[in-house]
């Protein structure tokens, strides 16, 4: 499994509120590659989806 986990700014790495996690089964097929491949497009699309939906929702909390 292949993840990206976005956080909230803390004082210690890692340890703020997640704010979005993103997601991908891998398997040993994948080559170096592949697997780096893929973790870009998890970082890209889960920031993006993120964004979106801060920016969509963000004034009605």
């Amino acid at each position: 499994m292949s993840g990206y986990s976005p956080h909230y700014e803390s004082d210690e790495f890692n340890e703020g509120p997640i704010i979005s996690q993103g997601i991908e089964n891998v398997d040993y097929s994948y080559s170096p590659q592949d697997f780096a491949a893929n973790a870009i497009f998890i970082n890209g699309l889960t920031v993006a989806l993120l964004l979106f939906f801060y920016i969509e929702f963000a004034a009605e909390f």
